[in-house]
Parts: C-alpha cells; sequence; structure tokens
C-alpha cells in the first residue's frame, strides 16, 4: 500500500455509479473525498445510496449489481481489486461497523471471540488484556466478565461498541461506519465517535442530523447523483415543550377550520421502484 502519511486524500471516489439488476441507479456518478483527520458524515433518507456505498467500497455489492466509476484507498485503485486484496485491506488500513451489529455476529460465539476474530483474521492472537481494555474505555462495565457474554445477551448499543472496537482494533487509517450510533443515546454516542475519531478518519452514514455537530463535514448524495458538501454545523437544541396535561396536548375544533394540530396537507405515496421521477429520491 502507499504511505498512508500522503498529501492526498485516503479515500478518493470519482464517477461512481451502482444499479441494481433493471432498477435505476441507487448512485449515480458520485464523487467524494476523505482526508486524512477527518470524520465525515453522509446524511441522507433511506434508500439515498449510504449503504451501497460503503458496500461498494468494501467490495460486498452482490454480483447482479453494476458498477462503474473509480475508487482509491490511500492512492491504490481497489474498484477491480480480488477478494484476496481487499481482505489484505480490511482491519489493517479500512475498518467497517455494520449498521446492524446482531448481523455481524456469530449468535453461538461470545462477544469476546468476535472481538478477537480482528487479529484472527491477520494470523495473529489479541494482545492479553488489551480487549478488556478497550471495551472498558467504550463504557462496558466488568468487562473481562461481560465478554464471556453471547451476543444476544447485550443490548445493541453495547455490542455496537464491540464492532467499533474491533473495527479499529489496528488502528486504519480509515473507518467506514454505517449509522454506528443509531443504537446509543447522545452522552454515549458522543464517547463512541470520539473512540472512532481518535483510531482514524471515519465516514459514517446517518439518516438523521445528529451528525451535524459530531463531524468536521457533512455530505449529502442527493439522491445518488450527485454530493453536496459543507462543514459541519451544531444542531439545534431541542425545544422544551409542556405536557402540563393530556388535554392541554388534544386537537381542538375552531369556528374557522378543522381542529388545530391535525395535519391539513395531504398524504402523498412515494413513487414506484422502477419508475426514474425528474425530482427527488431514486
Amino acid at each position: 500500500m502507499t504511505d498512508p502519511r500522503m498529501t492526498g486524500p485516503l479515500l478518493r471516489i470519482r464517477g461512481l455509479a451502482v444499479r441494481y439488476s433493471s432498477g435505476p441507479a441507487v448512485l449515480g456518478g458520485l464523487d467524494l473525498d476523505v482526508q486524512a483527520g477527518e470524520c465525515l458524515a453522509l446524511v441522507g433518507e433511506s434508500g439515498c445510496g449510504k449503504t451501497t456505498l460503503a458496500r461498494a467500497i468494501l467490495g460486498l455489492l452482490p454480483r447482479h449489481a453494476a458498477v462503474t466509476g473509480t475508487i482509491e484507498l490511500l492512492g491504490n485503485d481497489i474498484s477491480h481489486a480480488s477478494a484476496r486484496s481487499r481482505r489484505s485491506l480490511l482491519g489493517q488500513h479500512l475498518g467497517y461497523v455494520a449498521q446492524d451489529p446482531y448481523a455481524a455476529c456469530d449468535p453461538i460465539r461470545t462477544v469476546r471471540h468476535h472481538i478477537e476474530e480482528a487479529w484472527r483474521a491477520h494470523g495473529a492472537a489479541a494482545p492479553p488484556g488489551v480487549i478488556e481494555q478497550r471495551m472498558s474505555g467504550l463504557g462496558i462495565g466488568a468487562a473481562p466478565t461481560r465478554l464471556r457474554d453471547h451476543p444476544h445477551q447485550w443490548s445493541g448499543g453495547m455490542l455496537q461498541r464491540a464492532s467499533i472496537s474491533a473495527a479499529t482494533a489496528h488502528d486504519p487509517e480509515l473507518v467506514l461506519a454505517d449509522e454506528p450510533t443509531s443504537a446509543l443515546d447522545a452522552e454515549l454516542a458522543d464517547g463512541v465517535l470520539h473512540a472512532v475519531r481518535r483510531a482514524a478518519a471515519a465516514c459514517c452514514s446517518s439518516a438523521t442530523t445528529f451528525a451535524w455537530s459530531r463531524t468536521t463535514r457533512t455530505v449529502s448524495p442527493s439522491c445518488g447523483t450527485a454530493a453536496s458538501s459543507r462543514p459541519a454545523r451544531p444542531a439545534p437544541s431541542p425545544r422544551r415543550r409542556s405536557t402540563s396535561t393530556p388535554a392541554s396536548s388534544s386537537p381542538r375544533p375552531t369556528a374557522s377550520g378543522p381542529p388545530r394540530g391535525r395535519p391539513t396537507t395531504p398524504i402523498t405515496h412515494p413513487p414506484r421502484p422502477r419508475s426514474s421521477p425528474s425530482t427527488g429520491c431514486r
């Protein structure tokens, strides 16, 4: 691999297009750079191509997916890399945190076994005490005991932290995280993102505005056609709402129109999957 101290971007994507079978393009001509030391958030609604982008970088798209464009990691084109070549990158240079931590774990193995796989995949063993130390740093109490549990004995948030620990075990230059904090409350999410950023540059996806105040830059895939980038900004503070009595929150009829609090706009339906609207999400 090229020296990770290179001056160019860690990840460089040009003209990436992904289409499943005969359907419309999920990604269509996407350009994206991720620089060393930044935490970039992909923000957008469900279906705009965030997970597809991560799988394209990892080489995990299904066989029927048609992919064009170039993907460069540390200056090397991995667009058409073999499975063995990509496997050598995972963990060492590129970490991945899946959206569903339960699906990422073997249900009949312990949580410790799941984290140790980060070392076994490269023919090594985890140094004594390292896993316990890493999990304690991510807020898991009594880590030596809890690591003997199976995945179903942990909450989604706890298991997501185990996945993050495994993804950053070898201090890769870049970590891809698919909604890594979706199962965490705000306080824990701050700590988890801090741990990811301390280990590597990060590219995280999010369907909410959560990422605005916790990343250096946000990018919207714009429904898979082009990436609009902007600096991160603080998320707006939630407004305090009164909940004095149940009756006070109930809609009441008025003389001039329908009850206050009820929607007055018609409910619309999403386009059919095989249609290609001129605007909006594909």
